[in-house]
């Protein structure tokens, strides 16, 4: 591993040695993280990891048309910033890489749009600020792989990042950025105005029957949904307790999926 204090000598020393892997901070003295992943980018697609403890969403676009190939917001836990690494190095082939499978490429491919959306700390600053302004009906889905240590052991450690990554693209797609996350449990979060609900769980189910068509055996999945009335009276580990409970109630092949009505004093419900 090579440190570099400034944007001149980091750039410096991508150039002078071979790099499997850039992380670095968008603001630093000299040139920023900007100027020098586009520098980067000019020579190389080695991964890119972009930190920054800014919240400003134009960072993060800038940091995505700076050629970054994922962005971590600050502050962050270590395990979530090793997930974004090990994704970006699954998703990565370089040249000196013996030749792959073409159903190992394209779960590459489709593991490494989880880079691309937010993480465990920016779903519940969203969740936060949900909870707390007015506002309509809420709503959020919650995706995962539920027999991921099998997958793992069975297929390779990138087998069930690709199908949370070909979903993340589908939903990233319906709901627009900002919308999508990478929870700490390892699952997807969508968050969203009750009224995109059904555009989301279309998404999802676009997702898993493109994924079941092409090499979707032995993937287990599950999905639900909370739906929820903005308030100071909802906290996040809440939302997210029952968003988990109503996706541990059906696997995404079976019709309707829970979705549950969450609301503070009252038990929770089931709808069709």
């Amino acid at each position: 591993m090579v440190t570099a204090d400034d944007g001149d000598a980091a750039y410096e020393s991508f150039r002078s040695r071979r790099v499997d892997l850039i992380l670095m901070d968008a603001s630093m003295p000299g040139m920023d993280g900007f100027a020098v992943c586009r520098l980067v980018r000019k020579e190389s697609d080695v991964p890119v990891i972009m930190l920054s403890a800014s919240t400003e969403p134009s960072v993060r676009q800038r940091a995505a048309e700076a050629g970054a190939t994922s962005f971590v917001a600050k502050p962050f836990r270590v395990y979530e910033l090793v997930r974004h690494m090990r994704s970006a190095l699954v998703a990565h082939r370089s040249p000196s890489e013996p030749p792959t499978s073409v159903r190992r490429s394209q779960r590459r491919m489709a593991a490494s749009a989880l880079g691309r959306v937010a993480g465990a700390v920016d779903l519940r600053m969203k969740l936060s600020k949900e909870v707390e302004g007015p506002g309509g009906e809420r709503a959020c889905v919650f995706i995962r792989v539920a027999n991921e240590r099998d997958l793992t052991r069975e297929q390779g450690r990138h087998a069930a990042e690709a199908v949370l990554g070909a979903v993340s693209k589908k939903l990233v797609e319906a709901l627009g950025e900002g919308s999508v996350f990478w929870s700490e449990s390892n699952e997807l979060v969508g968050v969203m105005g009750a009224d995109r609900l059904e555009d989301a769980l279309g998404a999802a189910r676009s997702a898993r029957a493109g994924w079941k068509d092409r090499e979707g055996e032995g993937v287990v999945v599950r999905m639900g949904a909370i739906r929820y009335d903005p308030g100071p009276q909802l906290d996040v580990d809440y939302l997210l307790r029952e968003g988990r409970l109503a996706a541990e109630a059906r696997s995404w092949d079976e019709e309707p999926i829970e979705v549950r009505r969450v609301s503070v004093g009252q038990p929770t419900s089931s709808h069709p």
